[in-house]
């Protein structure tokens, strides 16, 4: 038992050896307050490091080149949809046009409508002629419809959404630590006369308020990005 607590003892006496220094400034900072500026110099690093984090090449810069990456495929994409839409139409008033030329066969809307009545009450396809009454499934794209049901774009419209939150998720990071980091430097207590500390201050709040007005422009146009463009 005695050889335990003596083990115990000796330990502890090693631990306090050990990190004396740091011991002894947290008791003089108690003690005498914070003379040496100890907690203004560690403010003065939080806000360094936010500084330094936010304004490397993997900060606001890095965000900024993927928020471009992002709304550019979404306009390829709205692009891409919207000359789809253009060619469908085109197609189709073609093909209208084309229909109404021979004026010696009836239209689609003619023979629709002569063949309604049979059709509709008829458990058939065929009339008592033989011809095949017209119906939607005439025109149905069969391997139109297969491909939407595995298009590519969905993956790549996912994909877009994913960064598009990882986008919003950073940008609420960056705000809170630019915020955290100005009330931090907003707490340091000056003494009358230290215009070294006071200057020192003043850089870094010019600093992260520039980081703040960057982060807002990003912002700004994260908000107007307009949705990926569904599958038609």
């Amino acid at each position: 038992m005695l050889v335990v607590s003596a083990l115990v003892g000796g330990l502890s006496l090693y631990a306090v050896y050990r990190h004396r220094r740091r011991l002894m400034k947290i008791a003089k900072v108690i003690w005498d307050g914070d003379p040496d500026g100890e907690e203004m110099e560690m403010k003065f690093r939080v806000a360094e490091a936010c500084v330094a984090k936010w304004s490397s090449s993997k900060g606001l810069s890095k965000m900024s080149k993927k928020l471009k990456t992002v709304a550019d495929e979404i306009v390829e994409a709205s692009k891409a949809r919207s000359e789809a839409e253009f060619d469908a139409e085109t197609k189709r008033i073609a093909s209208e046009i084309g229909n109404g030329k021979n004026k010696d066969q009836p239209s689609l809307a003619e023979e629709t409508a002569a063949s309604s009545a049979a059709a509709s009450s008829s458990y058939y396809h065929f009339d008592s002629k033989g011809n095949k009454f017209k119906s939607k499934w005439d025109s149905f794209d069969v391997d139109a419809e297969l491909k939407k049901l595995d298009d590519p774009a969905d993956d790549k419209r996912e994909n877009v959404a994913k960064r598009r939150a990882g986008l919003e998720q950073d940008l609420g990071v960056a705000h809170i630590e630019l915020w955290t980091a100005l009330e931090t430097l907003d707490s340091i207590v000056i003494e009358p006369g230290d215009e070294a500390s006071r200057g020192r201050r003043k850089a870094l709040v010019a600093k992260l308020q520039g980081l703040m007005d960057k982060k807002d422009e990003i912002v700004n146009v994260f908000e107007t990005l307009p949705e990926y463009p569904q599958r038609g």
